[in-house]
């Protein structure tokens, strides 16, 4: 990988570090994620520049608001949905199949709304 793609790759990876761990320092994001969406046409190409890109700088006004991006994000439950996604086989009717093979499985979920365990048996029956 060419050291200028890399380095560019440390600004991002500085600004979400600083985001999702140290929210009192967001200001410092907030410049890197600047410099980050400011370089990108130059390394890669106008056209890379998407509306994502430019909505990083906005992040930081997000952890100002709301804390840190752990607090605020779906990063624990990205982990999950790759398990999710190996459920589905076929294209039709992708929830069924999805929650069929998680019952198949057993698997221990964690409740969206209070954060407790939930084991889903075979029995179809959730116990906190």
């Amino acid at each position: 990988m060419p050291k200028k793609i890399y380095d560019h790759f440390m600004i991002l990876h500085y600004a979400i570090t600083i985001l999702a761990h140290y929210p009192d320092r967001v200001n410092d994001a907030r410049t890197a994620l600047r410099v980050f969406v400011n370089f990108s046409s130059s390394i890669y190409t106008p056209i890379y520049l998407t509306y994502n890109v430019h909505n990083l700088i906005h992040v930081c006004d997000d952890v100002e608001r709301y804390g840190s991006l752990y607090g605020i994000s779906a990063f624990k439950y990205e982990n999950f949905l790759h398990t999710v996604k190996k459920c589905i086989r076929k294209g039709e009717k992708p929830l069924q199949q999805a929650l069929k093979r998680i019952l198949e499985r057993g698997v221990s979920i964690k409740n969206v709304t209070n954060d407790k365990n939930v084991i889903v048996n075979k029995d179809v029956q959730l116990q906190n």
